[in-house]
């Protein structure tokens, strides 16, 4: 795992312990300090690639976390 990619997942799991709900990715935009809303999309995917979240397709706020660490 990059270490952007561990900044998103961090910034995921934290925004869904303190709201209840799922960040949009401009909320992970703005919490990681990345300016490109494709820059996120493409770090979700790579997520999704390795097994630490999942989303359902249409929808906004659909991430849902599978694993924490790589250990999980």
């Amino acid at each position: 795992m990059t270490p952007r990619q561990k900044d998103t997942l961090d910034f995921v799991i934290n925004f869904q312990r303190q709201h209840g709900f799922s960040p949009t990715y401009q909320e992970i935009a703005d919490g990681i300090g990345v300016k490109s809303i494709g820059r996120i999309a493409t770090l979700v995917t790579a997520l999704k690639d390795r097994g630490f979240i999942k989303t359902r397709p249409g929808g906004v706020r659909t991430i849902e976390v599978l694993k924490t660490t790589i250990l999980d």
